[in-house]
């Protein structure tokens, strides 16, 4: 309450205002998205309820950090996706490839969920049945719509690092994958670069994994216990996987990609950030076979999610009411 009253209105507002801004958009994204799967409004809205107040989501709503806006551009990116996968159209390539980008901008570890799409992208038109010359041109023309807007992006984005259009010098990113993007090289130097070093860092760690097994279950950043309703997964995603195979590899293989990158690293910059700051991105993807379950087992897991729900509001109700960059 002392820096609400002290500080500028101007920076007042926008503290107030940016975090719920951002994270009230992701949560209608979210239920858009489970709604493109089929689910019920009911069961959309409970998913949606649930990644609001029952997840770190909750917390981060009352933040400032580039967590929220960065997520929010990516789902809708997700969703527009969902779309062209559903009705092939390629404008809904192009408007997903620039949220994407966006959501790239404010972090760049959005990458994670980029390189994975595209390749879903690129195996969708191949096991396509029809291969006639108008076919594989129209295959064609849908990956260039989807790729040329991430190219134009990195390098806009890249000339705004290098301070070319503010004047303002070289902005280097200091954490996670950002290191990774340097603005003084190219796309292809940078792509070598992320490559090599992807997981390299899990060498340094007496046994390797520990990092990764923390992120997940360590009481001072563990997803699970700061999410708890995600402990869901282990029957959710088999539910999901009998009625969307290939989505369940997608959404398996974006939240593995943050885990195996950042589990690798020996220390995280923390801040007065509620952890598990790093797999904020992932917690959407993890959370949305959970619509499958719920469907199909009815009441019979509800106790189960109510249960968890309450631990996870309870965890995250207690940053928000207490001054965290206090302690």
């Amino acid at each position: 309450v002392m820096w609400r009253n002290s500080a500028e209105p101007s920076i007042t507002f926008m503290e107030l205002f940016y975090g719920p801004f951002f994270s009230a958009l992701s949560v209608g994204t979210f239920f858009l998205i489970s709604r493109s799967f089929n689910y019920k409004i009911t069961t959309s809205l409970s998913l949606a309820f649930i990644l609001g107040l029952a997840t770190i989501f909750f917390a981060y709503s009352q933040t400032s950090y580039n967590n929220a806006p960065s997520v929010c551009f990516m789902l809708a990116g997700f969703l527009f996706f969902r779309w062209f996968i559903d009705n092939q159209k390629i404008l809904y390539l192009v408007v997903s490839a620039v949220l994407l980008v966006f959501g790239f901008m404010f972090r760049q570890d959005i990458i994670y969920v980029i390189i994975p799409l595209f390749f879903f992208l690129i195996l969708n038109q191949i096991f396509q049945k029809t291969w006639t010359l108008t076919s594989i041109i129209k295959k064609i023309t849908k990956i260039i719509s989807f790729a040329l807007p991430l190219l134009l992006g990195y390098e806009f984005n890249k000339i705004i690092e290098e301070g070319s259009i503010f004047g303002s010098g070289p902005r280097y990113a200091t954490e996670g994958i950002s290191q990774a993007f340097s603005p003084t090289g190219s796309i292809g130097t940078d792509i070598i670069h992320y490559a090599v070093s992807f997981g390299a860092s899990g060498s340094l760690q007496p046994v390797y994994g520990t990092g990764a097994f923390g992120l997940l279950f360590g009481p001072g950043v563990g997803l699970f216990i700061y999410v708890p309703i995600l402990l869901t997964v282990f029957f959710a995603f088999p539910d999901f996987f009998r009625k969307n195979k290939i989505f369940t590899v997608l959404l398996l293989v974006i939240p593995s990609i943050f885990i195996i990158d950042f589990g690798s690293y020996s220390a995280w910059q923390g801040y007065t950030a509620w952890s598990p700051k790093y797999l904020y991105a992932i917690i959407p993807f993890l959370l949305l076979p959970l619509g499958a379950s719920i469907e199909k087992r009815g009441r019979k897991i509800l106790p189960i999610i109510g249960i968890l729900c309450c631990i996870g509001f309870i965890f995250n109700f207690s940053y928000i009411i207490q001054d965290v960059a206090w302690f």
